[in-house]
């Protein structure tokens, strides 16, 4: 019985180059302004000096955006955009007062399921203070 042997690979003649490894202890170096900007969530605790009152806090996330910052209030899929961060939270603020009284007047029968939902999530957010 006769066995077969694999012939033995050639390997590149020369020494071995070092390969540098990077450990969560030494993270690669980027210069300050490649770093990705972050998100920040805030809540809305007020909508002073507009007559309405906030039932409870609603968390808004506030991200950039390119040249500008996005601020969503995802329970109600509403976003407004700013070219800061504050001015971005104000926009919403005001689209989301301004949703509100519109789909306050609303009836039931002239809104989608989305504006329904939007309007269920703002009852329990927003109330008017006139």
């Amino acid at each position: 019985m006769t066995t077969k042997t694999k012939p033995k690979r050639k390997t590149a003649s020369g020494p071995r180059k070092k390969t540098p490894t990077r450990t969560s202890s030494s993270p690669a170096k980027r210069p300050p302004n490649s770093w990705p900007a972050l998100a920040a969530v805030v809540p809305i605790t007020t909508f002073a000096p507009e007559p309405f009152e906030v039932l409870q806090p609603m968390s808004v996330v506030i991200q950039p955006l390119g040249d500008e910052h996005l601020a969503t209030f995802f329970d109600a899929n509403i976003n407004a955009s700013g070219e800061t961060q504050e001015e971005a939270f104000a926009n919403l603020k005001d689209v989301l007062l301004g949703t509100f009284q519109m789909l306050e007047r609303m009836s039931d029968s002239k809104l989608g399921p989305g504006p329904k939902r939007q309007r269920a999530v703002l009852i329990e957010c927003i109330r008017g203070t006139r």
